[in-house]
């Protein structure tokens, strides 16, 4: 069971169900179908009352999102302005299509605002095929990026990756380092339950040789990639991609939250199961009952015995042909454990990081919000958290408060180790903070605003 958070980390706002393309993997699949007059939005006094829930919650992070946000431009400038307002950091999911020049500037003038932008294709048939616009839409989609990456916005791309278009990864990538975006991320499509077309639906095999794909991108091309989602554990034990992506789970209602265009609070975007509305009750509400997804309410049966279960969580509760959240994800491959012993199966991720520096301050822009277990900490300008328990939190906060030079022995005679086995774990930790930029060299303090976090 994941450590209990008092709220989310990051809520991903719906502005609207409304959206000017029609792509026929969108896993909105109960939204009405393009500009039809009875989709849900949300009004601007929604908006300030949600930002208000989000406010007292101390919820660090929003993802704007829809449908397609700009569909609904005031609305969503208005909770940029106030996310922005509160200290929130700012994320953007947009397929760039209806944004203009004045947009761009409202944009690029904000701070703490990044943007992830959708593309299915390098090529531009194959795009507007795949979501369903008109011809000429993808090149004025790639002339407004270049327009925004070149006023500093911070672009990612997402690439939904099918049967269909996973043939395109490398160019798609590689318009995207051309380009000059920040990353490159592919993800796989979901199935629609709603009864879509199932026949972009990868197999097994096509998610690995995504994965190999996306390694190669990365080598070869020199751009940071990921994916935005989560592969069960054991399809990818045994290859490289299982350290590489094993940070990837399912982290619906454990850190994340989607309030939808009607106010509906949901685990997950994926989801169309609601457990409050935030127009007419607390977050806190709705987040207390989300405590069925915490528990692991809906673990496939057939996972329970996994040695692979607390890292790996059985996958992604909707990647299933079916509206059973408990089903299997259709990529499980169990039968793939049986070569490996356990310690082969919890790769030390942190002991990948590069060599911390000797002397490292807190980042001036690090909060403490306050946990049953100590706090989550994070920082208010750039994307990144870590749980910490209460001893670490007290001594942080005072280094920050005393703007405090500190050192790995500082910092190892303050948590009072008594054995080998404890000294590992608070160097881990140690590095842990470097690598999230909680801990910082004293002349990259305000140096990273655009960089991705760990």
């Amino acid at each position: 069971m994941p450590t209990r958070l008092c709220a989310p980390i990051d809520v991903q706002i719906e502005v609207t169900e409304l959206c000017n393309q029609n792509c026929s993997h969108c896993y909105n699949y109960w939204r009405p179908v393009n500009l039809n007059d009875s989709a849900k939005s949300l009004s601007l006094p929604a908006i300030k009352r949600i930002i208000d829930q989000l406010v007292i919650n101390q919820v660090p992070f929003i993802t704007i999102t829809g449908g397609e946000p700009f569909v609904k431009r005031t609305e969503t400038f208005e909770l940029i302005k106030l996310a922005e307002e509160a200290g929130m950091h700012i994320s953007i999911n947009s397929n760039f299509s209806l944004i203009n020049a004045l947009d761009i500037d409202f944009l690029a003038g904000r701070k703490n605002l990044s943007m992830l932008v959708s593309l299915l294709s390098a090529e531009a048939e194959e795009h507007e095929r795949l979501s369903n616009s008109p011809k000429g839409r993808f090149g004025q989609v790639i002339t407004k990026l270049q327009m925004a990456i070149s006023k500093g916005i911070s672009i990612g791309v997402n690439m939904v990756i099918r049967k269909d278009n996973i043939h395109a990864m490398f160019d798609t990538a590689t318009l995207v380092k051309k380009l000059g975006a920040r990353s490159f991320c592919a993800t796989r499509v979901l199935p629609n339950v709603a009864g879509g077309d199932s026949s972009f639906l990868l197999s097994p095999e096509d998610i690995l040789l995504s994965l190999e794909v996306l390694m190669r991108i990365e080598k070869e091309l020199m751009i940071p990639v990921d994916i935005l989602g989560c592969y069960p554990k054991c399809l990818l034990v045994g290859t490289q991609f299982f350290k590489r992506f094993y940070h990837r789970i399912c982290v619906a209602g454990c850190t994340t939250l989607t309030i939808g265009a009607d106010g509906a609070m949901r685990p997950c975007s994926h989801v169309d199961v609601s457990y409050g509305n935030i127009l007419n009750e607390p977050l806190e509400v709705a987040w207390d009952r989300i405590d069925v997804w915490r528990v692991g309410k809906f673990f496939p049966t057939n996972c329970l015995s996994c040695s692979l279960l607390d890292s790996c969580r059985g996958g992604c509760r909707v990647n299933n042909q079916d509206s059973i959240l408990s089903k299997d994800d259709m990529h499980i491959a169990r039968h793939r454990l049986d070569e490996f012993v356990i310690t082969d199966l919890k790769p030390d991720v942190i002991n990948e990081v590069v060599e911390v520096p000797g002397i490292l301050v807190v980042h001036p822009n690090t909060k403490f919000r306050k946990e049953s277990f100590g706090s989550t900490a994070y920082r208010d300008d750039f994307p990144t958290i870590i749980l910490l328990n209460n001893k670490v939190t007290e001594f942080l906060k005072q280094v920050l408060y005393h703007k405090k030079v500190m050192t790995f022995p500082e910092f190892l005679q303050y948590s009072g180790v008594t054995s080998d086995v404890e000294e590992k774990s608070v160097k881990n930790l140690y590095k842990k903070l470097y690598r999230k930029k909680i801990l910082v060299e004293p002349k990259q303090e305000g140096g990273d605003k655009n960089e991705q976090p760990s």
